[in-house]
């Protein structure tokens, strides 16, 4: 009988800034009731692994390492819905795509290509902040008011000095994300 291999659901990610994502808390505060991202677990994704054999996560972080870049910064631009606003199912911060935002998803990429063997999704990079994730299509007002509500954050920015990879339990409280690395630019 063949051994099991243990294997965890990793990502990579960008952290928020603490007063961000205080400011993130206060506001999701204004619309209890929803299926909101708890604050500490807000991040940008740059690269979503999936099932990664445990052994394998050592030999990604020390291939991680060899990211260089400088630290950068970005901004909140908008706010999104994913598919698009008249069906919902997630609501989002969105940040410019800034060269070295590009470079840095790239450089994640091309390493989790050579360590892995993952091919980068298909889709275009839009990087994002997950805010809330709804259970039933929300009625127009409530998209309405969420698009207004987060307006303000707009022009906020996000030093960028460090990215991580993380583990994902996903449990029927939501998912529980654990660092793994942290990787300081």
């Amino acid at each position: 009988m063949p051994e099991k291999v243990e294997h965890k659901r990793l990502f990579i990610a960008i952290d928020l800034p603490r007063p961000l994502c205080d400011d993130l808390s206060e506001l999701q505060s204004r619309m209890p009731g929803l299926k909101w991202t708890v604050p500490r677990q807000l991040h940008l994704t740059l690269a979503f692994l999936g099932n990664v054999a445990v052994s394998d996560i050592k030999p990604l972080g020390s291939a991680l390492r060899t990211v260089t870049l400088k630290p950068f910064t970005l901004c909140i631009k908008d706010t999104g819905f994913f598919p698009d606003q008249r069906r919902p199912s997630i609501f989002w911060l969105g940040t410019n795509v800034s060269p070295k935002l590009q470079e840095l998803k790239d450089q994640v990429d091309a390493v989790v290509f050579r360590q892995l063997n993952l091919q980068p999704g298909k889709r275009a990079f839009v990087p994002h902040i997950t805010l809330l994730r709804f259970r039933r299509p929300p009625r127009p007002q409530v998209v309405k008011r969420l698009s207004g509500l987060f307006e303000k954050t707009t022009g906020q920015t996000i030093n960028v000095s460090c990215f991580y990879l993380y583990s994902s339990r996903l449990s029927q409280s939501g998912a529980q994300h654990d660092i793994e690395a942290k990787f300081v630019l």
